[in-house]
Order: structure tokens, then sequence, then C-alpha cells
């Protein structure tokens, strides 16, 4: 659930540059593993560090991430409009 289409090209990217090679191909494996293993360490303190955070803090984070994901939104709409008004 953590693989977007754009972690998923990179490692297509990645390992076709890598055509099979072992020290490539065992460096791309490494950084997966690397990643997800940050990750899974990440998600498993995040309880405690909720219980470290005082609740106003909790929720201007949660106010600044959904500020950051509505900009994300309007760039790609924008981006989509661009790209519709201006065809190659």
């Amino acid at each position: 659930m953590l693989a977007g289409p754009g972690a998923i090209a990179t490692v297509m990217v990645l390992m076709s540059r890598a055509a099979w090679q072992a020290v490539p191909t065992i460096a791309v494996f490494v950084a997966v593993t690397v990643t997800c293993v940050a990750a899974w360490l990440l998600m498993r303190s995040a309880a405690n560090v909720e219980r470290l955070l005082p609740k106003t803090l909790m929720g201007a984070l949660g106010r600044i991430m959904g500020l950051l994901l509505a900009a994300v939104a309007v760039e790609f709409v924008a981006g989509g409009i661009r790209d519709m008004l201006h065809p190659l």
C-alpha cells in the first residue's frame, strides 16, 4: 500500500538499468529493503510519538499536512488544464 506509481516506476527503471547484474541488482534489493524497514519503524513508533505530542500540535500538523495535500492536488489539476489548453 505504500508503493505508489512513482516508487514502482523508479524500481522498474533501476532494475532495467541493473540488467540483472549481481551488484546493481543486489543494491536495488537492499535499497527497497532499507526503505521498507524504515517505513515499518516509523509506523511502529508513530503511536508512541503521538502520545508524547500535545493534542493542539497534532491538530496543527494535521492541518498543515492537509494544506500540503491540497496544494499538490491544485498543482495536478492546474497541470492537467494547462496540458489540455496547450497540446504538444
